[in-house]
C-alpha cells in the first residue's frame, strides 16, 4: 500500500445537506463522503442518502420523481448548479435483499433510505462541492432535500 497526504477536505464549511416536512413527512440529506487521487480518475458518486421519518397513520409509499447533481466552487456557497440529472435507479434500507422503485415505511419508524443513480464524476481541486437534489413523492406530496457528499482529494507521498 502506498502512504498517501490528504488534501483538501474542508472541514470549516457548513453542510448543504438539508431537511424538508410536510403532510406527515420528513426528510432530512445526511452528508456523504467520497475520495480520488490527485492527478487520477474522478470520484465516482451514485447514491445520496436520506433519513425518512413518516408520522401519518397507516404505512407510507415512498418514491423518487426527480435526481439533480449539483455542483459549486466557493467554500461558503452551497453547491447549487445544476450539472446533470441523473435517472433514478431504485430506493435501498438496509436489510433489503435488492432495492425498490418505492417503498413502504411503517409510520414513527425512521428509516436511512439510500437513493441510487448512474454514477457521476466528481474532482475536488479547491472548494469545490458536490450535492444531490432529490424530488420524493411521498404520499400525495412532493418534498425535496439536498444530501452533500464531501469529496476529498488525496496525494501519493514522494518516495525518500
Amino acid at each position: 500500500m502506498l502512504p498517501f497526504l490528504l488534501l483538501a477536505y474542508a472541514f470549516a464549511w457548513s453542510t448543504a445537506s438539508s431537511t424538508t416536512a410536510g403532510s406527515g413527512w420528513e426528510i432530512a440529506g445526511q452528508d456523504g463522503v467520497a475520495f480520488h487521487t490527485h492527478g487520477g480518475a474522478p470520484a465516482r458518486l451514485g447514491q445520496a442518502r436520506f433519513r425518512v421519518l413518516w408520522q401519518g397513520p397507516g404505512p407510507g409509499v415512498l418514491t423518487v420523481t426527480g435526481v439533480e447533481y449539483l455542483t459549486g466552487h466557493g467554500c461558503d456557497a452551497a453547491p447549487s448548479q445544476v450539472h446533470s440529472a441523473p435517472t433514478f435507479g431504485g430506493l435501498f434500507v438496509e436489510g433489503m435483499p435488492q432495492s425498490a422503485r418505492e417503498l413502504t415505511l411503517e409510520a414513527g419508524k425512521p428509516q436511512v433510505v439510500t437513493v441510487g443513480f448512474p454514477a457521476v464524476d466528481a474532482y475536488y481541486t479547491w472548494c469545490d462541492r458536490f450535492a444531490f437534489r432529490v424530488t420524493f413523492r411521498a404520499g400525495e406530496a412532493s418534498l425535496s432535500a439536498v444530501a452533500e457528499t464531501n469529496v476529498t482529494r488525496e496525494s501519493e507521498l514522494p518516495k525518500p
